[in-house]
């Protein structure tokens, strides 16, 4: 099986960092959430309105 770009690219990040598949997945959705929540608060994210 042939490893494309992006797969490629994720390896590297993982080997920078030193961290597990797992916590990668745990900081990014963790900064996902407080950015939605940042946006949310400041009311430029509203998807009642």
């Amino acid at each position: 099986m042939e490893v494309t770009a992006y797969q490629s690219l994720k390896l590297i990040i993982l080997d920078v960092l030193g961290l597990s598949k797992d916590a990668i997945h745990l900081h990014i959705g963790l900064l996902v959430f407080f950015l939605a929540a940042v946006l949310w608060r400041r009311g430029r994210f509203d998807l009642l309105a």
